[in-house]
C-alpha cells in the first residue's frame, strides 16, 4: 500500500487545531503520518502538537530555523520534505469526515490529482446550507478566470510534485498553481462528495471564503499570473 502524508501548515491556530488533528487520528484507514510546519506561531500552537506527537508516533513537527514564510511558502516547504507516495493538504482549523484518506484514495489510485467538496460551518458550530463549491467540476476556462481551487480540498500523487514544485516565485496561491496545471495537463479528478468541514471565521486565508477586496488591477495582475505562468512551466518541462 501507498505511504499517505497528510501536510498540515499552522499559525496561530491554538483554537481550532486539537479538533482537526482529532478529526485525521479518527480516519477509518489507518495507515498515514501527519506532518506539521509551524510559521512561527505567537500562541499555543506549537505547544498543542508536540502534546500529539508525544502521543501518537504518526505525528511529527518539522523544527527549522526558517521563521515565518506564509502560507502558500508553508506548504511548499512541507512538499519539498514530503516522503509519502499520496500527500494531502490539511488546514489547520477544518474537521475532516472520517472517510476522507480513504474515498480519495480509490481515485488517486488511477487519477494525479483528486479534489472534493466541502460542507461549510461557522465558529458557533452553527451550519449552514451552504458548501465551499456550488459544484465541484472540470471547466478549464472558468477556473482560469475565477479559480475553483481549494487545497484543503485536494489530494495528490507524488510524481505530480516534478511537475509543480518549485512554486513560482509571485504565483499568489499553492491550491490554484496545483490546479491549473493539474487542468492543464489532464491529471486531475472532480468530485463532488463532501468529505470535510470546513470552518469560516475570519481568519481564513483562502480567497474562496469571502468576496475578493482586491483593486481591480491585481485582479488582473492575478489572471495574468494563472495564464502564462502554467504555460512557462509546461513549455519549459517539453524543452
Amino acid at each position: 500500500m501507498k505511504k499517505i502524508e497528510i501536510l498540515m501548515a499552522t499559525y496561530n491556530g491554538e483554537n481550532y487545531i486539537e479538533e482537526q488533528i482529532q478529526s485525521i487520528k479518527n480516519q477509518t484507514y489507518k495507515d498515514w503520518i501527519l506532518t506539521i510546519r509551524d510559521d512561527n506561531s505567537k500562541d499555543k500552537t506549537v505547544e498543542i502538537i508536540k502534546k500529539y506527537v508525544n502521543e501518537d508516533n504518526r505525528i511529527k513537527l518539522i523544527e527549522d530555523s526558517k521563521g515565518n514564510l506564509g502560507y502558500t511558502k508553508n506548504f511548499e516547504e512541507l512538499l519539498s520534505v514530503s516522503i509519502g507516495e499520496y500527500l494531502f493538504f490539511v488546514d489547520q482549523d477544518d474537521v475532516w469526515k472520517s472517510n476522507k484518506l480513504e474515498k480519495c484514495i480509490q481515485y488517486l489510485k488511477e487519477y494525479q490529482v483528486v479534489h472534493h467538496n466541502a460542507y461549510v460551518f461557522f465558529e458557533n458550530k452553527e451550519f449552514k446550507n451552504e458548501t465551499i463549491i456550488k459544484k465541484v467540476e472540470k471547466n478549464l476556462l472558468k477556473n482560469l478566470l475565477f479559480p475553483n481551487y481549494i487545497g484543503c480540498c485536494m489530494a495528490l500523487r507524488r510524481e505530480f510534485l516534478e511537475m509543480v514544485l518549485p512554486f513560482p516565485k509571485y504565483f499568489p496561491s499553492h491550491d490554484i498553481w496545483i490546479g491549473l496545471i493539474a487542468d492543464l495537463t489532464k491529471n486531475i479528478c472532480y468530485i463532488n462528495d463532501f468529505l470535510i468541514f470546513y470552518r469560516r471565521h475570519q481568519n481564513n486565508t483562502s480567497y474562496l471564503t469571502q468576496k475578493s477586496k482586491n483593486r481591480l488591477w491585481t485582479k488582473i495582475k492575478y489572471r495574468y499570473y494563472y495564464i502564462i505562468y502554467p504555460v512557462l512551466r509546461l513549455l519549459n518541462r517539453r524543452k
